[in-house]
């Protein structure tokens, strides 16, 4: 609400303004959950069946005492995200502290020669 000059009030409406990413991400996860709905009722069950022995090595090195079930297309597909975060995590420490040694190994026969 804001008074005029010549001292009316007037009650301004405007529609809230949205970003693409507020608008595109909810849609994003929307689709993401058809699809994967739409999946799990598909007969041949693919992604669970190719999936299922990865998931398997990286719970028997992880979390032992872990049973891992043979899931459908979609759920595995939702376990195959958070699988590839971690995978890439794992890689990414690995490579750091590859890089930390070699470094210190190169500044340790340096000093040597």
């Amino acid at each position: 609400m804001r008074k005029t000059p010549d001292h009316q009030y007037v009650c301004e409406v405007s529609a809230p303004q949205f970003t693409v990413g507020e608008i595109a991400l909810p849609l994003a996860l929307l689709g993401g959950v058809l699809v994967v709905g739409w999946l799990d009722t598909v007969p041949l069950q693919i992604f669970g069946t190719v999936l299922y022995p990865v998931e398997w090595l990286l719970n028997a090195a992880m979390f032992p005492d872990a049973v891992t079930p043979l899931r459908g297309n979609g759920t595995a597909l939702l376990v195959l995200a958070p699988t590839t975060v971690l995978a890439a995590t794992v890689f990414a420490l690995w490579r750091l502290a590859w890089i930390a040694l070699r470094g210190g190994a190169r500044r340790l026969v340096r000093r040597r020669a």
